[in-house]
């Protein structure tokens, strides 16, 4: 085997350059145990509570990635390098004065923040295995770690008691291995370290088989494979496989997820391949290395193939936990860069499958034309398959030999690291199966249930779902897929598990929430909405009344001067029924999706929520305006089609991605302004395209604080004057309009501007505003700011002037200091 600290020692004196010049810093609370390079594997040196205390409130990179070398001399094979890899404490010890001026800062640090002298370790280099202890505190730890080990009911327990409230960190870090066994957590409660058993256990049911069911189901399986061997057509060469440095650092930029043991996250290491990407050169060569002679480096991987375990709470049962691997965020780069060397996926298969979802799986299950059904479920199945399973699979499938034997000899069988709280259980579980993640149905149930028991799989019973699709009882055909139920084979739109009350409950505890009315907009958007568009184009039917408590969510306070219709217009993609509408009828376009009848139930139902009828079956359908609705859109409508050389009223939503169906939305809620208001004129002529205009989006979305909320209150026609409301009387602000008339509206401050001629000049001179303009404009542009076509000539000119109409509409509103919520 090479020599590994020489081979690494470029790429570790370019990592610890880099965390020098961008200040980062190595974590050094996960564990401080070093695998010396000389000893035996095992072989520690100790560190005590309160050094690593020390460290970590250093405020240097240097003084913190160097401690180790106050351990550890040397480095000079795999063992200790890989060791070092997992404390992300990367060394180049043949720089001697780099290592001399490392030591003098720890020094420093160590004085500094200990009040005491340094006092250096002495680690032993032989090959028996030696405790050192750095100071007296972990001394008495030790023997007090001694006594509790060979009699827990001693009174060892009280000593150690005594060395951790007696440590300056209130806590002994954890003594080599033997500590680590004993149970000591960071934290010193006992609830943590239950939950650690406790997940470690399960990890040593699901993942611990005995050598009989091994041997059991590896006979199976390679009975199966001798006797269906792979088609020709699958069988690889036996050139070797490399990866390129640029499939790599694709893999690493792409890559996302927390942190494996070493503690390098995944964004952390996008920024570094980005900025630095040639430390990636001989990282690079040593996982090649790997690849190609994985048996060769078996004993010295486990550092760096190491998964960490995280248990996930289940909902439904707070005692179970669901186990999640987190490998290295350079191994998953790596192995993100071999997917191009593994075969296509199945056609049918759509799990693992780039940009696919579940709804395209669900549309994809309820496309077959079948009479009758089963839905079920295994029991763990990742976590149940035997490597051997796994390698004749691969190999069934064609995949390269070298790649098989790198995953089934490094990659598979690596220990698993339960952790809970950031704390490490005693001990590693090496796995020797799993995966790093009276009908006429009977006989083909049977035939599976034959087939799961054979190799090792069993079924979630609990999880099973037959249907019929002839059957006329209306509740013996629900199938539920994550919280989605539908009927399979039946017109019928699909109902969620928890329904709409519970999306209610939702903009209900929202509207109690502090903030601005565009705040609690974006948590509708965000933990609101996706309950009911999840899934689209599955999307069930939305009832009225979550319009109204949307509404109240938006608008929380008793007010009545807001204008409904004005309020949904300005935010429209908020608005239950219609954002339900435009998700479903957007994703029913995808080219991925399949004709079956409830995606076709679920487009004519939410068309026609729109006023829309649909002609053809999903994806190619189209949908069709009613020859005589509102001539805005019978416009847009002919000029779309027009490009896309289609009958005038018909309109596709992936033409441009939903721009149009938005649009009709803002032309259906404006519609419903109640004529009896009075700034309600001109209502029926508001240009649509100037609201989603770039240079009225671009300006309001630049507005913050105080601006955005005063703009929300003109546009919504909520506007505090003296016509609503007798306040303050005989105040200038007042008494400026209709020479002294207290009654004066929103339509007198912008026409007669009293208080505003600066302004208006100075709008006037900067978007070309005639004498005059501002005169004339209907109540729904001079009272809330909603521009007409009869506003400008075209579509620019329009969307500049509805920005001069907003602008004095903000310094309107500030002069009523509206009350009510924004």
């Amino acid at each position: 085997m090479p020599d590994f600290g020489r081979a690494v020692a470029p790429l570790c004196k370019l990592f610890l350059g880099f965390l020098a010049r961008e200040g980062k810093v190595a974590d050094t609370t996960a564990r401080e145990t070093l695998v010396r390079s000389g000893g035996q594997r095992g072989s520690t040196a100790e560190l005590t509570a309160e050094d690593t205390e020390a460290v970590s409130r250093s405020t240097t990179a240097e003084s913190k990635v160097t401690w180790v070398i106050a351990a550890a001399q040397e480095v000079s094979n795999a063992s200790a390098f890989l060791a070092l890899c997992g404390d992300r404490s990367f060394l180049d010890t043949s720089d001697l004065a780099w290592q001399e001026r490392a030591v003098a800062t720890q020094q420093k640090a160590w004085e500094g923040e200990c009040g005491r002298p340094w006092r250096e370790a002495q680690v032993s280099t032989s090959q028996e295995s030696q405790e050192v202890g750095v100071d007296e505190t972990h001394q008495r730890g030790a023997k007090a770690a001694d006594a509790l080990e060979a009699d827990p009911r001693s009174s060892a327990a009280n000593s150690l008691a005594r060395v951790r409230t007696g440590s300056k960190v209130q806590e002994v870090s954890r003594l080599g291995e033997r500590g680590a066994a004993l149970g000591l957590k960071q934290d010193g409660s006992g609830q943590v370290g239950g939950q650690g058993e406790r997940l470690e256990r399960e990890g040593d049911d699901t993942w611990g088989w005995t050598s009989d069911q091994g041997r059991a189901v590896a006979a199976a399986w390679v009975e199966v494979n001798s006797a269906a061997p792979p088609p020709p057509s699958l069988c690889t060469d036996d050139a070797p496989v490399v990866v390129s440095l640029e499939a790599f650092l694709d893999g690493i930029l792409y890559g996302h997820g927390s942190a494996g043991w070493d503690g390098w996250s995944a964004a952390e290491l996008r920024g570094l391949a980005r900025a630095c990407p040639n430390v990636f050169v001989e990282l690079l060569q040593l996982l090649n290395l790997y690849l190609r002679s994985p048996a060769s480096v078996r004993s010295d991987s486990s550092s760096l193939f190491i998964w960490r375990v995280v248990g996930v709470p289940k909902p439904k049962d707070p005692g179970a936990t669901r186990p999640i691997a987190i490998a290295s965020a350079l191994v998953r780069g790596f192995h993100r860069a071999l997917l191009s060397l593994f075969p296509p996926l199945p056609a049918r298969q759509w799990c693992g499958l780039s940009g696919s979802r579940t709804a395209d799986a669900i549309t994809d299950w309820l496309a077959q034309r079948a009479h009758k059904g089963a839905e079920f479920d295994l029991r763990r199945a990742f976590d149940s398959v035997a490597h051997i399973v796994s390698l004749l699979a691969g190999r069934s499938a064609g995949l390269n030999e070298e790649s098989l034997i790198y995953f089934s000899e490094l990659v598979w069988p690596a220990p698993r690291r339960c952790s809970v709280a950031g704390s490490p259980p005693p001990r590693d579980v090496w796995p020797l199966r799993g995966l790093p993640q009276g009908d006429s149905l009977e006989e083909a149930l049977r035939l599976t249930a034959w087939s799961d028991d054979l190799i090792g799989l069993t079924e979630h019973r609990g999880k099973r779902q037959l249907w019929t699709a002839a059957t006329d009882d209306p509740d013996s055909n629900w199938v539920e897929h994550l919280d989605l139920h539908v009927k399979p084979g039946k017109t019928c739109l699909p109902e969620t598990r928890t329904g709409p009350a519970d999306v209610e409950r939702l903009a209900n505890v929202i509207a109690a929430a502090p903030g601005t009315a565009l705040t609690r907009e974006r948590f509708l958007l965000t933990f609101a909405l996706p309950r009911l568009t999840w899934a689209a184009p599955y999307v069930p039917a939305v009832p009225g009344f979550l319009t109204a408590s949307w509404r109240r969510a938006l608008r929380p306070s008793s007010c009545t001067w807001w204008c409904a219709g004005r309020v949904w217009a300005d935010s429209i993609t908020a608005h239950p029924v219609f954002a339900a509408t435009m998700a479903c009828l957007r994703e029913a376009a995808r080219p991925c999706t399949k004709t079956e009848p409830v995606v076709s139930a679920c487009v004519r139902h939410h068309a026609a929520t729109l006023g829309l009828s649909v002609c053809g079956m999903p994806p190619a359908f189209h949908l069709v305006l009613p020859p005589h609705d509102d001539p805005r859109l019978v416009a847009a409508f002919a000029q779309l089609a027009g490009q896309h050389q289609a009958d005038p009223l018909h309109y596709r939503p992936d033409w441009d991605d939903g721009h149009l169906l938005r649009n009709f939305a803002r032309v259906r809620a404006l519609s419903r302004i109640k004529p009896t208001r009075a700034d309600s004129q001109g209502a029926g002529d508001v240009d649509i395209e100037a609201q989603s205009h770039p240079a009225f989006t671009t300006w309001s979305r630049r507005l913050q604080g105080q601006d955005a909320a005063f703009l929300s209150v003109f546009r919504g026609g909520a506007v505090k004057t003296p016509t609503r409301r007798y306040w303050q009387r005989g105040a200038p602000a007042q008494l400026a309009c209709r020479s002294g008339h207290a009654a004066a509206s929103a339509r007198h401050y912008l026409s007669e501007r009293p208080l505003f001629t600066d302004l208006c000049r100075q709008l006037g001179r900067e978007f070309s505003i005639p004498p005059g303009w501002w005169d004339i404009q209907p109540r729904i542009t001079s009272k809330s700011g909603w521009i007409t076509h009869s506003a400008g000539s075209n579509v620019l000119i329009r969307a500049q002037r509805q920005v001069t109409a907003c602008r004095l509409g903000i310094e309107i509103a500030k002069i009523g200091d509206h009350p009510a919520e924004t």
